[in-house]
Order: C-alpha cells, then structure tokens, then sequence
C-alpha cells in the first residue's frame, strides 16, 4: 500500500498518529489542562507555587492567551515526567520531604483528570474523522502512540466516534515514552506490523525521534501559526514528509 503525504508517497503497512496537536487541537487542550493543573496545584500547596511551577514546566500567559514553549516539558514530556518536575519544584521550595512532594504532585494531577471534561478540552482537528476512515478503509491499522496516559487518551479518542482507531498506546503502557522506541514496539506487537514497516505522523520533534528510532517513515504535520520559523525548519529538515493539514494525506493504491 503507498499512501501520499502531502507530496511525498510512502510504502505503508500503518500509520502511528500522535494525538495532541495531531489529531487534536493541542493549544486548546493545554489551556483547559494547565488552568485545572494550576488551580489543583495551589489548593494543594498554595498560589504562591504555581509561578515557578509554570516556570519549571515551559508556559506563562499574556492575558488570555497561553504561550508555550514546544519544545519543553508541557508540549512534549510525559505525564510522569511532569509530575516529577512538579515535585522537584515544591520540594526545592520547601514543601517537605521529597516522599511528600511527590505525594502532593501526584494528588495535583489526579484531581486535575478527575476534573477534566473530555468534550471541553478536546477538540478534533479538520479532517481527523475523514482521515482515519480513509486509511482504514484501504485496510491498513490506524492507531494512536501518545506521551498522554491512557484514560485520558481513550477519553479524547471517544470524541472521534463514530470513528475507532484500531489500537492505542499510551505512556502508562510502556517503560518510557516518547523519543525511546518502546510505544512503537508495542504499537508494532499489538498490530503484527514490523514497526519499520509504520509511518508515523506528529507535530513534535519527539514524534519524529519516536519515528526514526524504529526506522519508521516520519511524517510532521506543522502548524505554520502557532510555531515560531525556527521550530518548523527543524521539524521539516527531520522529517521525511511535511503536511499542513491531516487533508493532505491520502491513500494512492
């Protein structure tokens, strides 16, 4: 099967997709998962926390508007990597022992899920729906390989229906996430689908990585109004095909 990447076709037994920023709207998702995170935070530890925290993990806010770093600990690290940080930060600010800190970051992520409305914060991108029919419909398994832990994820991808990937990996389901091979090795055991024989499609440089660390073909999708110039000429000197929109990928035979 050869499937067309905005102008580039690859061989492909199945494609990977990355799903914050790829199949969803990443912006929006941060936004609703930051203020729920901060408000947890200084219920927890008190308000006083919550800048160097943000701080620590690469956003701020200019009015209504949140900048993030795509680069940094929120736009491409794991849940468990920034809950890490979060407990480093208060216990560098001393909120007790280390043992504590973790507890309290752990109970700042929890209740920020527990709080999080799936229909609010995801939002699918154009041609998500159509996207994935289509590949699917020309046989091939489409997936999702995440940094995102799973109930989340099965949350956002819920959201697609009447639309079901055919399988999801999520950070929980491995040893460790995103650039290290281990979500596609299981996307690969899960799918019987040598994980060269993947195309993998994200908005990161993690995805990318992820992509060439199984010689997988790397496909970014890149969001020219949100990403500085530097940020995308990385993104297209790595990756093996670059598309604008999901709309720019199609099955050719």
């Amino acid at each position: 099967m050869r499937v067309a990447f905005g102008g580039a076709e690859f061989p492909c037994r199945a494609v990977a997709f990355d799903k914050d920023g790829t199949l969803f709207d990443s912006h929006h998702y941060w936004g609703v998962v930051e203020r729920l995170r901060a408000r947890a935070l200084a219920d927890l530890a008190g308000e006083a926390i919550v800048p160097r925290w943000r701080k620590s993990i690469g956003v701020g806010w200019h009015g209504d508007r949140l900048v993030i770093d795509v680069a940094g600990p929120y736009a491409v690290g794991s849940v468990l990597e920034e809950t890490i940080l979060t407990a480093t930060v208060l216990y560098q600010e001393g909120y007790g022992s280390w043992e504590h800190c973790r507890e309290v970051a752990q109970g700042v992520f929890g209740r920020a899920a527990d709080h999080l409305r799936p229909e609010e914060a995801f939002l699918p991108l154009d041609g998500a729906r159509e996207t994935l029919r289509a590949l699917q419909a020309a046989g091939l398994p489409v997936g999702v390989v995440t940094s995102d832990n799973r109930r989340p994820a099965e949350q956002a991808l819920g959201l697609l229906a009447p639309v079901q990937v055919d399988f999801l990996v999520a950070a929980d389901d491995v040893q460790r996430a995103k650039p290290f091979p281990d979500l596609m090795l299981r996307a690969a055991e899960v799918t019987g689908v040598a994980p060269e024989a993947f195309v993998v499609v994200g908005d990161s440089m993690m995805d990318l990585l992820l992509a060439k660390s199984v010689g997988a073909k790397a496909v970014a999708i890149v969001h020219r109004h949100l990403y500085s110039p530097e940020h995308v000429a990385g993104l297209e000197a790595a990756a093996d095909a670059v598309v604008d929109s999901l709309r720019q990928i199609r099955v050719v035979d």
